[in-house]
């Protein structure tokens, strides 16, 4: 009996470990580092391998309970991309498919089961007349066995059901990079809208200024008897309104700072600077045109790779419930060891073995199986519409991105004019008044249109930076590459 309990061991022992080792061939999961049309550029890839090696460290290089007294865009950028919920929830995705990619490719393997029953009774026999004839026992029992199956030949339906896994786990790749794409802009567009709400204060201190220096003259010419009374009252009241713009820019940078630093997962009240940035100044058209751009977002936007891989996983899906009305070939055995005393005449043990090959054919299920196959065949045509409807959207977003871009481009050129026009006429108009041939309303008009002059070029700056990675999200090709670029001009 023990050479038999070891033959059949050592049979599944062996089945197990062929497969396993055959297996282990499939399941190194470097080849979804870059699955068919993912773009090795992206920045995705050193999230993909913390994942394998479940240390996001990798990812996360700085300290979590400090934050640095002056911050710029790539530290920004990595500190909302390590506290974002939405980046979390993605790596927990990926890990999540990849254990259902492992839960379909275990159906290659045996199936093992093993039972053990124990239990006590008792019995009480009465013959009545005949007391020699009665008796009472004690029973005791038990039972032990051991079933294995194993799926040899299914005409491909495991195989579909690892492939559809396999679909989905190239489209949940494609999903993070799309998501941690999204977590870069938005994390950039908040940076620059803090960096453009510090011009502006900037812009207000030196619109203040000008204002206390008009309201200066205006009060030494009236003290000497050359100014009006008009004239100085004109000045205080700019002063005065610029003073308030100042407190309102203030208030606004310290929101907006606030705002940040909770996107990167830092206290809304966290005290820091954004470090100073170097002005540009040159403005160059974008070289590529907008016909390589749409043909490049088309074959690389992780969107679109996304929506592809969930049409070839439905078309996997659809494939393995069409097999299911294939036959079913497998490897059954069993093996059973029981064992109960105090049963008259006598104890009994009884041994059991067999092994052989079991045929399945699926006859009949009630319509389920083409009822199946209709809501897959259903899914799959859905999930074409949805690449469609991504591919017209995206073809869009790059079109508006490319001439938004342009516009802002051409915009800066405009605004680097007005903004030498506009400080040029306030000296002259500052010139005039202090040799009291022009009036406190022509120098208070240059003056205003100076500041705005300034504000608009602010703001241009921002938008252009804005456009440029608009541009880049539209086209699905944001990395810290890009950032460090921008970051180091």
């Amino acid at each position: 009996m023990m050479s038999m309990h070891k033959a059949l061991i050592c049979l599944m022992l062996g089945l197990l470990s062929s497969q396993v080792s055959a297996d282990n061939k499939t399941l190194d999961l470097s080849v979804y580092d870059n699955p068919k049309g993912f773009s090795t550029r992206s920045i995705a890839k050193p999230i993909i391998q913390a994942i394998q090696s479940n240390d996001s460290a990798l990812v996360c290089h700085f300290d979590p309970n400090t934050f640095p007294t002056v911050v710029g865009l790539v530290d920004v950028i990595e500190r909302s991309l390590c506290n974002n919920p939405q980046s979390k929830q993605a790596w927990a995705l990926i890990k999540k498919q990849v254990a259902e990619v492992g839960v379909a490719k275990s159906s290659y393997l045996p199936m093992i089961n093993v039972s053990y029953n124990f239990g006590n009774g008792k019995t009480n026999y009465q013959v009545k007349d005949y007391q020699n004839l009665s008796y009472d026992t004690d029973i005791k029992s038990r039972n032990l066995s051991l079933e294995a199956s194993w799926i040899l030949f299914d005409f491909g339906m495991r195989q579909s059901k690892i492939d559809q896994e396999k679909f989905l786990l190239s489209a949940a790749y494609a999903n993070q990079n799309l998501v941690l794409q999204s977590i870069l802009f938005n994390a950039t567009q908040k940076y620059y809208e803090v960096v453009r709400l510090q011009s502006v204060l900037t812009a207000e201190l030196e619109a203040e200024n000008i204002a206390q220096q008009n309201a200066i003259a205006a009060q030494e010419r009236h003290e000497v008897g050359v100014g009006i009374l008009a004239d100085l009252l004109q000045a205080q009241t700019n002063q005065a309104k610029a003073i308030s713009e100042r407190i309102k820019a203030e208030g606004e940078l310290q929101g907006a700072k606030g705002e940040l630093a909770s996107f990167m997962g830092a206290p809304v009240n966290t005290s820091y600077q954004i470090e100073k940035s170097e002005n540009y100044e040159s403005f160059d058209r974008f070289s590529s045109s907008i016909d390589e751009l749409l043909a490049l977002a088309k074959k690389y936007h992780p969107e679109l790779i996304a929506a592809q891989a969930q049409i070839d996983a439905s078309q996997a899906a659809l494939k393995s419930v069409k097999r299911e009305g294939f036959p079913v070939v497998s490897l059954t055995s069993s093996m059973t060891d029981s064992q109960q005393q105090g049963t008259p005449p006598a104890e009994t043990k009884n041994n059991n073995f067999y092994w052989g090959i079991k045929l399945s054919i699926p006859l009949f299920d009630g319509f389920g199986r083409q009822n199946r196959i209709k809501s897959a065949e259903a899914n799959l045509e859905s999930k074409y519409a949805e690449l469609e409807q991504t591919q017209q959207q995206i073809a869009v977003n790059v079109w508006k991105s490319y001439y938004g871009l342009d516009a802002a481009t051409e915009n800066m050129k405009a605004i680097d004019i007005l903004q030498k026009s506009a400080t040029q006429s306030y000296q002259v108009a500052l010139g005039r008044y202090k040799a009291g041939v022009g009036s406190m309303l022509e120098l208070l008009s240059a003056q205003n249109a100076l500041v705005d002059a300034k504000q608009r070029k602010t703001s241009a700056l921002s938008s252009w930076k804005i456009a440029r990675i608009q541009l880049l999200a539209s086209l699905g090709q944001l990395g810290l590459k890009e950032w460090s670029s921008e970051n180091s001009k």
